[in-house]
């Protein structure tokens, strides 16, 4: 299969977003299954170009949107639409496959595995994509359904040990992926609290991954070493990207620590001390996944280590991006 010509991309990345936007307003559970399919057929042409890991992660991308997609409108029809439903299953038990269904399409532990493996081998820009804006939509409808709190803590639980995974790799795209999933379960709690907060919080988080991801595409970074590299050519660019992922771990005082800070907040005054335990373990385990990249980057500044100067081409929208990382910071005066 040839290679995706751009202006295809750029007719089927406005048709994602017009498509997204019309998910998260959508009042209707039917339709709103017919906007899941097609926003599958839409990502899953997007992921696809002329080599063969990418036509892998798209099937490895197909096959559990299929199956949730199954399993959502089954459990809509029968509890919505159904003049006789079953009476030995009660309302309770499809809202609960609705939201395991919506758990499925979004990767989250233990049903991650797909997507630790589309992120492996897709482009930087449709990582971005899943991660974040492709993400909006089964949690709003996760939302709607809200289901025991123990539901929550079982998955929270399992994204806190499936994220060990990640301490050991090299690839930036995986940990990127366990980090998401990471970020996620923060989002999973948040989103039982406040639609509003939830909303913050998500485009917080956007801004920080676009800026991480812009710089990982422009200097082609894919592993650790390539990371470490940076280092020796451009020090600003990886300054930036310490700077996004301490915020996103939650560190102060960015404004990363006063949504994390705001969550456990709302944990303790509902009493959920097991689930503020582990939230904050959670927190630990993911600085792990940062401190693996920052401290390395730290040990050769100290040596001062002295090699022939990597060029890079800067982009010119470059000075932007730092321009708005250097706001982060700033930003946390808001919530003060």
């Amino acid at each position: 299969m040839l290679l995706m010509p751009n202006f295809i991309k750029m007719i089927i990345f406005p048709l994602i977003i017009m498509n997204l936007l019309l998910m998260s307003s959508c009042t209707s559970f039917i339709f709103l299954w017919i906007l899941f399919e097609f926003s599958l057929i839409l990502f899953s042409s997007l992921i696809m170009n002329n080599s063969n890991k990418s036509h892998e992660s798209s099937y490895i991308y197909f096959i559990p949107q299929i199956l949730a997609s199954i399993l959502f409108f089954f459990s809509c029809t029968q509890l919505l639409y159904s003049p006789i439903p079953f009476m030995f299953i009660n309302k309770k038990f499809f809202s609960f496959i609705i939201t395991l269904s919506m758990a499925l399409k979004l990767g989250m532990a233990p049903m991650h595995f797909w997507f630790i493996s589309v992120c492996e081998t897709a482009s930087w820009f449709s990582i971005l994509l899943l991660s974040t804006l492709m993400k909006l939509p089964p949690l709003l409808t996760m939302f709607y359904f809200k289901f025991e709190i123990s539901f929550w803590f079982l998955i929270i639980f399992f994204s806190v040990i499936f994220s060990l995974m990640g301490i050991n790799s090299s690839s930036l795209k995986k940990i990127i992926g366990f980090s998401s999933m990471n970020q996620l379960s923060w989002i999973v709690m948040i989103m039982n609290f406040s639609k509003i907060f939830l909303l913050v919080y998500f485009i917080l988080y956007i801004s920080m991954m676009i800026q991480i991801i812009y710089i990982f595409n422009l200097f082609n970074l894919l592993t650790l070493f390539n990371l470490f590299s940076l280092m020796l050519s451009h020090k600003i660019p990886l300054f930036m990207i310490y700077l996004n992922f301490l915020s996103l771990n939650g560190l102060p005082p960015f404004i990363g620590f006063y949504i994390k800070f705001f969550t456990i907040k709302f944990m303790l005054f509902y009493k959920f001390y097991w689930m503020t335990l582990f939230m904050i373990m959670s927190s630990i385990i993911s600085m792990l996944f940062y401190l693996s990249m920052i401290s390395p980057s730290f040990f050769m500044l100290s040596k001062e280590v002295k090699v022939n100067n990597m060029m890079f081409p800067l982009d010119k929208n470059f000075n932007y991006i730092i321009f708005f990382s250097l706001l982060l910071p700033l930003q946390t005066f808001s919530f003060m």
